[in-house]
């Protein structure tokens, strides 16, 4: 898709598949219907309206949360009208401890994250490379996780995926 400058995800459409627009070099101008409920693994990833984004937090469709740009260890999204977290948005391209040329380049320092109630779904990857999550809590209503959504442990780290993730309330997953 090299040629693509431009989408409109039309009304009706309710998932944006994994890696559908990833790498279309001039992809600058989307437009994504208020009836998308999730963006899965990279849909986005290496597009200029993706990279460019310099919002706190890209939420699109339907509260889907696809990219995360804020800085802090603790990172508080109750208040956030989120309703699913797209695959890859806290995803960090971080490789074999180089620091990340692409994605949340925060990614290795987070530490806790509250989610909001109204989440119910957890996209591919999306905490993957996230190497010092300790904590998250995962909300009641949260029915879907896709695959390797919590892909954090490193091989001869320190960590070594020590997250606490706590899937208590989840009674409908």
């Amino acid at each position: 898709c090299a040629m693509l400058r431009s989408i409109t995800i039309p009304e009706g459409v309710e998932t944006i598949g994994a890696l559908v627009f990833f790498d279309c070099t001039r992809l600058s101008d989307v437009v994504i219907a208020d009836t998308v409920t999730m963006v899965d693994y990279a849909a986005f990833n290496f597009t200029p309206w993706y990279q460019e984004n310099d919002e706190e937090y890209l939420i699109v469709g339907d509260g889907v949360l696809i990219k995360c740009a804020v800085h802090p260890n603790f990172i508080d999204l109750a208040d956030k009208p989120i309703k699913a977290i797209g695959g890859t948005a806290f995803w960090n391209a971080e490789n074999e401890g180089e620091a990340a040329e692409y994605g949340y380049k925060y990614a290795s320092e987070l530490e806790t994250l509250v989610l909001p109630e109204t989440v119910t779904a957890i996209g591919t990857s999306a905490f993957a490379g996230c190497f010092n999550l300790k904590k998250i809590v995962l909300p009641a209503g949260v029915t879907t996780i896709g695959n390797n959504a919590f892909n954090i442990y490193i091989e001869d780290s320190e960590t070594n995926g020590v997250a606490n993730i706590d899937f208590t309330q989840c009674v409908n997953l």
